[in-house]
């Protein structure tokens, strides 16, 4: 298991400032303790400026044998709801993160109540919670850190707040029965392979207001079938929708000026054109793969670079037209090919072949 593979206990990272005056500022270890809440026993600690946060019963240690951190606990199960305060040593304390690994295996839990106090869902806090089916994340909370709902099979339902601003890399990785995910219009970032197996999932709309997507995205969620990409983003990272077999439509921002290495890998459904007007480059291994492109594949003027394999293997283009009045470099194996037509600027035949590879096309005509 990727994400259950990655997990050490790292002193110096549980004793780590936070980013923001709301959150946890130092961790006080061997202050662990347990409050009975409607029914269930959840554990807690509380910061030196009064908040809290909760934890697995064994933080900050790690049952590396048992691969767990509620060995010899009773691990919560059910529908759970954290309160938005708890008592500890004669005083109140607001509920602000769930701390990494908080719920991290316990399986039986199917739902959970997240507190209004809270701002933070921090690393792995639900990690491999197999039977939770829903989540609302309250009002307040800014950051869905990395792997927080990883592997959450059975997550059906999750409502997100209006403050979100960050979702981290692996978040919902291999959700897959999640089929629909709202996103707030102020999210800024999406972290590497954030939405990463979730075969369910048929369609997703990103807010205009995002600025920023990591690695892989979309990767391997079979069942999209359309995107559109907002105007913020304008390289467009390696492997956002690879091996996305089911989508067909991809709607790319005009200033969009590179496709990164194998961001349509295997999308064999993707149709048509789907350069966008001011592309520059194309990465390695691009659309590989995507035998429904085409027929006629349109390469705009500003392009300068193709990579290696970056329409290997799509053959459903029998005709490429291309804007360039300077050909663009690219590999011998960038087309699967060369016994196809191309169609290039008037006046820029003889550059096109003379080229070392653009020159190996069959047919090369002025239009």
């Amino acid at each position: 298991m990727r994400a259950s593979a990655t997990i050490m206990l790292i002193t110096a990272a549980l004793l780590m400032t936070a980013c923001t005056k709301e959150e946890i500022k130092v961790v006080e270890y061997g202050k662990t303790f347990g409050y009975t809440y409607e029914g269930q026993t959840l554990y807690y600690i509380v910061d030196s400026s009064g908040d809290a946060a909760v934890v697995p019963p064994m933080f900050p240690y790690f049952d590396h044998e048992n691969d767990d951190m509620w060995t010899g606990y009773d691990k919560p199960k059910g529908a759970v709801v954290i309160p938005d305060y708890v008592p500890y040593d004669g005083s109140e304390h607001p509920v602000k993160r769930t701390i990494m690994y908080a719920f991290f295996r316990c399986y039986d839990i199917t739902s959970v109540t997240l507190p209004s106090t809270l701002v933070s869902v921090d690393m792995n806090s639900f990690l491999l919670c197999s039977n939770l089916t829903s989540i609302v994340v309250p009002e307040g909370v800014t950051t869905i850190a990395y792997g927080a709902f990883d592997t959450c099979e059975s997550l059906t339902s999750v409502k997100l707040p209006s403050t979100l601003k960050s979702l981290g890399d692996w978040c919902f990785y291999s959700c897959v029965n999640l089929s629909e995910i709202n996103l707030p219009a102020g999210l800024e970032s999406i972290g590497q392979n954030c939405f990463t197996y979730m075969p369910a999932l048929k369609s997703i709309t990103l807010p205009e207001n995002l600025k920023s997507m990591g690695i892989g995205v979309f990767d391997s969620s079979t069942g999209l079938t359309e995107v559109t990409i907002p105007n913020g983003i304008t390289e467009l990272p390696d492997w956002t929708f690879s091996n996305c077999t089911g989508l067909t439509t991809v709607h790319l921002p005009e200033e969009t000026t590179s496709i990164g290495y194998g961001a349509f890998n295997n999308t064999p459904s993707l149709t048509g054109s789907p350069l966008p007007a001011k592309l520059k480059t194309i990465g390695d291994y691009a659309f590989m793969y995507d035998e429904n492109l085409g027929p006629d594949l349109v390469i705009p003027e500003g392009v300068t670079s193709i990579g290696e394999f970056a329409f290997g293997d799509c053959t459903g283009i029998k005709t490429i037209t291309l804007s360039c009045t300077t050909p663009p470099t690219a590999a011998e194996s960038s087309f699967p090919d060369y016994g196809i037509t191309i169609y290039v600027p008037k006046g820029t035949g003889n550059a096109y072949r003379s080229h070392n590879i653009w020159g190996q096309f069959a047919n090369i005509i002025e239009k």
